[in-house]
């Protein structure tokens, strides 16, 4: 009779007993072709074991595999008994380091977040909210990765910008949050509304309230947002791109980097273009591609923006350049840029709820979620309900947000 060993190795006390998760490995010490499959903390486990024609010698194969390849482990021994001794430990110790890192999230930890207390401009904290993965994806001007990448991008958009004089939050609303199972993520999805103030030197002048969207994914595990979505209407970034910077200044703005002295190489690689030669072939660009205003391709926005990243830092000078010119990265900006599709990164109904919110803001109230404006007469108070106020749109969590997730964990442990 073939004797039959097996190995438990409860999980974390958050996998319930709805889950009935308890890592089990069987291993036969010697016996025929067997296969035991196991379902452990979201992946499957499978176990083989075979006597080959040499008696004394067994194969194991433990291969463990979710949505992507197999991953496997081989191991070759003498079947002596202290060597499959041996062999399990290893494999448990294995499986229980693989479980330990697969089996941490939690829902009620997503509380976590307020803790972090994330202020998207609070520069200096990046790299306690962001690691190396994370990104910042904007649909129609690409994604960005990592604390300094996303830096740059969220400067553009603030009052260090050379096209803003300045930028105020005025009006922000939380929507419903959610948890992500499969990516052990908690979503958190907000709007809110800015003042800006356009610098008269780069721009058109004048002033303008606009709405954006957010989706901050956070992973209570490491501790850090791995991914953040931003939203603004079409209607925006026509005009902004296409009136608000349609000036001979921010033209010369874009041909003044490609032409400066860090971005030399660049200029070469663009038969040594000069700045009337930059602002001719500038203007025969379109502003924007697309029904939903894309500037990630060959288009005047697409320099807009990157000049400004170019301006003080030289990696950026090939994805302002008219000659495609690869950049460290291995891109190629601002040429053939594929688009990322809105819906890919907000649902129907998320965009709706924006759009409403856009509504709903006196100082805008329109479904075109902006709305230009003589001067500025927006209180900077909050509401007295979900709104809030100023920059820290992006770092609060109110009470019922933590009250959802509360009852998400409930649930989860049923």
């Amino acid at each position: 009779m073939v004797p039959t060993y097996y190995g438990s190795m409860p999980l974390i006390p958050y996998l319930t007993r709805k889950l009935h998760a308890v890592c089990k490995l069987a291993v036969v010490w010697y016996g025929s072709a067997d296969t035991s499959s196991e379902f452990v903390g979201g992946y499957r486990v499978k176990v083989q074991h075979c006597r080959t024609k040499r008696a004394r010698e067994l194969h194991f194969h433990v291969s463990m595999h979710r949505a992507e390849p197999e991953k496997h482990f081989v191991y070759h021994s003498a079947s002596t008994k202290a060597m499959m001794k041996f062999l399990f430990a290893l494999i448990i110790l294995t499986l229980s380091t693989f479980c330990s890192v697969t089996a941490q999230f939690n829902p009620a930890n997503c509380v976590n977040f307020a803790a972090l207390e994330f202020d998207l401009f609070a520069f200096d904290r990046y790299p306690v909210f962001f690691n190396e993965n994370s990104t910042m994806v904007l649909a129609q001007a690409g994604e960005y990765f990592g604390p300094e990448d996303i830096e740059e991008y969220v400067r553009f958009a603030s009052a260090d910008s050379p096209y803003f004089a300045s930028e105020e939050s005025f009006n922000a609303t939380n929507f419903p949050p959610s948890v992500d199972f499969a990516t052990e993520e908690c979503i958190f999805t907000l709007a809110g509304a800015n003042f800006y103030e356009l610098e008269p030197s780069t721009t058109i002048g004048g002033s303008v309230a606009v709405v954006f969207g957010a989706k901050i994914f956070y992973s209570p595990v490491e501790n850090v947002i791995t991914r953040v979505n931003i939203f603004y209407d079409t209607p925006w970034l026509e005009w902004f791109f296409g009136v608000a910077l349609d000036t001979p200044a921010t033209r010369s703005f874009v041909c003044d980097v490609l032409t400066s002295d860090s971005c030399s190489e660049v200029r070469m690689l663009n038969d040594n273009i000069s700045v009337q030669g930059c602002n001719d072939r500038l203007s025969m660009l379109e502003f924007a591609e697309g029904e939903d205003a894309y500037v990630v391709g060959n288009t005047q926005g697409c320099r807009f923006l990157h000049s400004v990243f170019a301006r003080t830092n030289p990696n950026h000078c090939p994805h302002i350049s008219f000659a495609p010119v690869e950049d460290s990265k291995g891109a190629f900006k601002c040429q053939s840029t594929p688009f990322i599709n809105v819906t890919d990164l907000f649902t129907e109904d998320e965009i709706a709820a924006i759009e409403q919110f856009c509504l709903d803001v006196p100082e805008i109230g329109t479904s075109d979620c902006f709305k230009v404006i003589a001067e500025a007469n927006i209180t900077t108070e909050a509401p007295t309900d979900s709104p809030t106020a100023g920059s820290d749109a992006f770092v609060r969590v109110s009470s019922w947000t933590v009250l959802f997730v509360a009852l998400v964990s409930f649930l989860y442990d049923l």
